[in-house]
């Protein structure tokens, strides 16, 4: 301000005007200038942080200014010359421009050496301004005249950098700290009213105890915690115990002085009475802090409400007491078990049963070890538990598993196991123990046995007499040909000795058609299917059977026929039980009628709707095979009707009937799914067995492939059979074939052959009952001796040999005498063709 008064063409300012006293204002402006920017750059602002300092400054300031000004104003020679009218500026003037462009230079790289490491642009404007200071310094300097452009960029230059120094003192230093301060203010406050609202949400608290005042502070959701006036509180400890309730208020005292005594963090639950009555849960957390000698200075504490939370603590409580009692009731093993395999719990039905305790067995490992002491069963059990458990992770139903439990005293228990997820961590296992079932369900099946065979033996004295008639006519006829043909090779005529033959041989085919349907009836064939697996059958042949059957023992002048309505009809049945049914029908409608009547079968497909069961009573409909049994008799009343199906119940006299016929046809019947239709009138009966109509393919027997023999040469075969003649005529019929062929009666002898001259025997042919050693025996230790060695197998009954027994000991082919001897020497064939391909 006064170096603009100083000017030319000014008001006089105290002495008269003069370019000089103008520049020596200026220079002293300039020098005061850079020195406070310096100033700050080197002491920063610590100096003025206290009054003193501000006051000291401030006073020095001023102090300089008038100096200056006197010393300029009043003693002008006191000071150099910085202008000679005529030459311009001085030497000094010039110099004193260029230290000042130094000074700024280095206010520069000290500023900006600060910014490096400050928060905020403070230095970063102020190390800008001096730079653009230095640039007008230096500009100054330069100028020739008032007018000069130097003169204006170094004004202008000037301009800028008070500018940055303003930016710098009271934007960055004062009003963005400012609004920085005033935006944290905002953001508290919206941080304590938000926490306010959630400590009101969440049913929190804040409380703070002063030791020295006995003064207890809360915060506003205490007060709504506690539902009380905040002027109505007394704001001390004595007050807070006042509003627990009278039951907790000791332990509460007691557990708060023992955590300030123990210097322990002080943590419990109590309840508060309201004034209504009402009881509230709250759970109180705090921490005190003491003084250098160990005094409890105050106390800082939160308290939340957990009333929902004991109440279902106590809820929880209460049904866990409630299904552990009732699973420790429910009469049925259970246990369980968490992830890591640990049992949790047994109830008592699974001591009492198996008798281990919970100590016998703590994990699933040891359960395992002592249930099922036999390591391979044990194998199996656990894996078949544990594809059980992948099944229910995947969100399947947990297999019911069958298994034989070994107790701690011995005992083997049959139990069904089941598993079921109880939580996130635990298992629940039931065991249950169907012992009792199991045996119950054996000797029923074993009485049922009993009773169908006793039916069976019934009917098969019923048979006895045709089957002994069929059997001497075809024995007759045997011997009588046989005879024949004797007295025609002494009379020299031997043309007709072929069909003699021929004959005998169609008789000895229908004897062994004959005895095959007796082993079939009385379940002794060893053409059974396994037990437990129903074949489908065609229907036509087995009802051709029985009828050819019953027919040897119906008197000739009771007509007996049967029709097949197709010969396409299965379904899923032993043959042997619909042999027993139609028989026991057969004979009970011959008994039926007097020495004269009729019998017809039927064998169709009933469609129909909606009929009623005369043996069990129910309701059915849809479509059936129908096999229908109808007499010519008198008929049944209808009292009688509605008790023929039970057991032991029958109309014949004493010693002629056990009664047990058709309770074993409804057996057999409703097995399969079936029905039993009866319909009776003065004219005669008629029962219609219904079965499933089944579309699955039929079981069928082996063809005989029909392609020419090769005949059998170089095949060295052995021949064993106890009963010489057909070891004899096999010997020939084989030799015959071009076979080279050995023949034993004694098995041991045969094995003992064998073993001298194992590479001299292609192929075995072998009886199965012989004495000494079987078929099956003698076969197993040539197998041993000669590895793939193919041996036929022959029987003419056993319970033992069975062509899924011989198959599985690696016994190539497997027949049933009488021979046919076509089909066996196809068979030989084909074996002595895969050998040669080998």
């Amino acid at each position: 301000f006064m170096h603009t008064l100083s000017y030319l063409g000014m008001p006089v300012f105290v002495t008269p005007s003069s370019p000089d006293k103008a520049i020596i204002f200026w220079l002293a402006a300039r020098f005061l200038a850079v020195m406070g920017m310096l100033g700050i750059v080197l002491c920063g602002c610590n100096i003025i942080q206290k009054n003193i300092g501000q006051w000291l400054l401030l006073s020095l300031v001023v102090m300089l200014v008038v100096l200056m000004a006197w010393l300029e104003l009043f003693y002008p020679a006191l000071l150099p010359v910085t202008f000679v009218p005529g030459k311009g500026l001085t030497q000094f003037k010039i110099n004193s421009e260029y230290f000042l462009s130094v000074l700024y230079l280095i206010t520069a790289l000290l500023a900006f050496h600060k910014s490096e490491r400050a928060t905020h642009s403070y230095w970063v404007y102020l190390g800008a301004a001096a730079i653009i200071m230095t640039f007008s310094e230096l500009f100054f300097t330069w100028y020739a005249k008032v007018t000069d452009i130097y003169n204006l960029l170094g004004h202008l230059y000037k301009m800028i950098a008070y500018g940055l120094i303003y930016y710098a003192v009271f934007v960055s230093s004062v009003r963005e700290p400012f609004n920085q301060v005033v935006l944290l203010q905002k953001k508290q406050e919206n941080t304590a009213n938000k926490l306010r609202v959630a400590q009101t949400i969440a049913h929190l608290g804040e409380w703070e105890l002063d030791f020295k005042t006995d003064h207890l502070q809360w915060s506003d959701s205490v007060f709504e915690l506690f539902e009380i006036e905040p002027s109505r509180f007394g704001a001390s400890y004595e007050a807070f115990l006042a509003q627990c309730h009278p039951d907790d208020r000791q332990k509460v005292d007691e557990n708060f002085r023992a955590s300030v005594t123990n210097h322990t963090p002080y943590e419990f639950v109590h309840r508060l009475l309201m004034r209504d009555g009402r009881v509230k849960w709250v759970r109180e957390s705090g921490v005190t802090e003491y003084d250098v000698d160990g005094h409890p200075l105050h106390t800082q504490g939160v308290l939340i409400e957990v009333t929902h939370i004991m109440e279902m603590e106590e809820s929880l409580r209460s049904r866990e007491l409630y299904y552990r009692t009732v699973t420790e009731l429910l009469p049925v093993p259970l246990a369980m078990i968490d992830r890591q395999g640990e049992v949790t719990f047994l109830n008592k039905c699974f001591v009492d049963t198996f008798g281990y305790a919970q100590a016998d067995i703590p994990n699933v490992d040891q359960w395992w070890a002592l249930a099922f002491p036999d390591p391979d069963y044990r194998a199996s059990v656990i894996r078949q538990w544990t594809e059980g458990t992948v099944r229910m992770q995947h969100g399947e139903a947990f297999p019911l598993k069958e298994v034989r439990v070994t107790c701690k005293n011995g005992d083997v228990r049959i139990v069904i196991a089941h598993l079921a997820v109880l939580s996130a961590s635990e298992n629940m296992a039931f065991l249950y123990d169907i012992t009792e079932r199991k045996q119950l369900e054996t000797h029923a099946q074993n009485m049922r046995e009993q009773i169908a065979q006793s039916s069976k033996m019934e009917s098969i004295g019923y048979l006895t007499a045709g089957i002994a008639h069929d059997f001497n006519n075809i024995l007759g006829a045997m011997m009588g040909y046989c005879e024949l043909s004797l007295h025609m090779i002494e009379m020299g005529k031997p043309e007709k000795l072929g069909q003699y033959q021929s004959e005998i041989l169609g008789a000895g085919h229908r004897a062994k058609e004959l005895i095959s349907q007796m082993l079939v009836f009385s379940r002794l064939s060893p053409q059974m299917e396994a037990q437990g697996m129903v074949p489908v059958v065609y229907l036509a042949p087995v009802v051709k059977e029985v009828v050819s059957l019953l027919r040897s023992s119906i008197p000739s002048t009771i007509d007996l026929n049967y029709r097949i309505e197709s010969d396409n009809i299965k379904a899923r049945i032993q043959p042997v039980h619909l042999h027993q049914i139609l028989l026991n029908l057969g004979v009970n409608a011959r008994d039926a009628m007097g020495e004269y009547g009729k019998i017809e079968v039927v064998l169709s497909v009933a469609h129909g709707g909606i009929q009623l069961c005369s043996s069990c009573k129910q309701p059915f409909d849809g479509s059936y095979a129908q096999i229908s049994v109808k007499d010519s008799g008198s008929g049944i009343s209808e009292p009688l009707l509605n008790k023929i199906f039970d057991p032991f119940f029958t109309t014949k006299e004493v010693g002629k009937g056990t009664g047990m016929g058709l309770s074993v046809v409804h057996g057999l019947v409703h097995a399969l799914g079936g029905h039993i239709v009866v319909r009776s009138s003065p004219e005669g009966t008629v029962f219609n067995i219904q079965l499933p109509l089944d579309n699955a393919a039929p079981d069928v027997s082996d063809i005989v492939d029909s392609t020419p023999l090769m005949g059998l040469q170089g095949l060295r075969v052995m021949v064993v059979d106890d009963e010489s003649a057909m070891s004899a005529m096999l010997h020939e019929f084989l030799a015959l074939h071009g076979a080279h062929v050995v023949s034993f009666v004694s098995p041991i002898v045969a094995l003992d052959s064998f073993s001298h001259h194992l590479d001299r025997i292609d192929l075995v042919i072998t009886d199965e009952t012989m004495p000494g050693m079987s078929g099956m025996s003698m076969a197993s230790s040539m197998l041993q001796l000669k590895p793939g060695l193919p041996i036929i197998l022959c029987t003419g009954f056993s319970e033992h040999a069975t062509p899924e027994s011989v198959a599985n000991m690696g016994i190539a082919a497997f027949f049933y005498k009488p021979l046919n001897m076509v089909e066996l020497l196809y068979k030989i064939e084909e074996l002595h063709l895969a050998g040669l391909q080998k």
